[in-house]
């Protein structure tokens, strides 16, 4: 086997038992998880619409 040959086993094997241990030891189920970052996602989101979308830009002309 050469380099990248072994590289990219090792890389796939890495994959495979992260996804194994993630859904192992997952505190709550996947579709949970999303709810609740989406929900996060939709707050951020509106309270920076609140907070950049009351912004004016002017042109301010030189003195």
């Amino acid at each position: 086997m050469n380099h990248f040959s072994k590289t990219l086993t090792a890389v796939a094997a890495g994959l495979a038992a992260g996804a194994t241990l993630g859904s192992l030891f997952a505190p709550e189920k996947g579709s949970d998880i999303r709810k609740k970052i989406m929900a996060a996602c939709k707050k951020k989101n509106a309270r920076n619409n609140n907070t950049f979308g009351n912004t004016k830009v002017t042109k301010q002309e030189p003195a």
